[in-house]
């Protein structure tokens, strides 16, 4: 997204009927920021079945450091964020999978 406010809802639906999934990244706290507008437009808009990750900086007390170490501590750096999309498409892959497992039994 280019902006966060106003929330581009047109590329949201135009993303969440393509892929059925969505990854928010976020230099910011996840309460009350970017991935929770987005989780909330796709409540109301009644978006079935999308699966959402929203990844930033926690809501607990992060330690000092660098930019550097603070970013890799909570996976914000580049190996981070690659590391939490794998997970997010390795987790999507084993739902899919056994949803495919059980009506195949």
């Amino acid at each position: 997204m280019r902006f966060i406010k106003p929330l581009d809802t047109k590329l949201l639906d135009d993303v969440m009927s393509r892929l059925g999934a969505i990854l928010t990244i976020e230099d910011n706290v996840v309460h009350g920021g970017f991935g929770s507008a987005v989780a909330e437009y796709i409540s109301q808009a009644n978006h079935p079945g999308i699966h959402l990750r929203i990844h930033g900086i926690p809501d607990r007390f992060v330690d000092h450091g660098t930019p550097a170490e603070l970013y890799r501590d909570l996976l914000l750096d580049p190996v981070g964020i690659a590391g939490v999309a794998k997970s997010f498409l390795q987790e999507l892959h084993s739902r899919t999978k056994n949803r495919i497992d059980a009506l195949v039994k």
